[in-house]
Formats: structure tokens, sequence, C-alpha cells
């Protein structure tokens, strides 16, 4: 699995997490983060960031949501 995407101003680091690994980094100068991990298929990542403060923020972005059950 592949994510990619720009930060938002204030985030320091960002770590993506599945049921098989985890991937953490910085963030580049220009905002760009990117993360390649394994994950089981259809799976949907954690997502979280760090900001300059210290405080980490879980990503609420509907692409990453858990499917419902029908």
């Amino acid at each position: 699995m592949a994510l990619a995407g720009i930060a938002a101003e204030g985030v320091s680091q960002f770590e993506v997490r599945s049921s098989l690994e985890t991937d953490t980094g910085g963030v580049g100068a220009d905002g760009v983060v990117f993360a390649v991990l394994r994950a089981r298929w259809r799976e949907k990542p954690h997502v979280a960031v760090t900001l300059a403060s210290g405080e980490t923020v879980p990503i609420h972005h509907p692409t990453l949501r858990p499917e419902r059950p029908s």
C-alpha cells in the first residue's frame, strides 16, 4: 500500500499503520509525505500526524474509515 499527500503547516511527523506494518517519517520541506507498507487486501490504514508542539492527531478522512457492514 502506498499513501502520499501534502501535510498541513505545523505537522512534523506522520505514522501510517496497518495490521502488518507501521511506517513513520518526517515531512519534507515542501510538505510532501509518502508512506509504503504492507497491508491486507482492502484494509483501511490508521493514519496520525504529530504536530511541532508534540501533539498527536489522528486523521479521519472518509477514504480511511473502515467499511461498515452491509
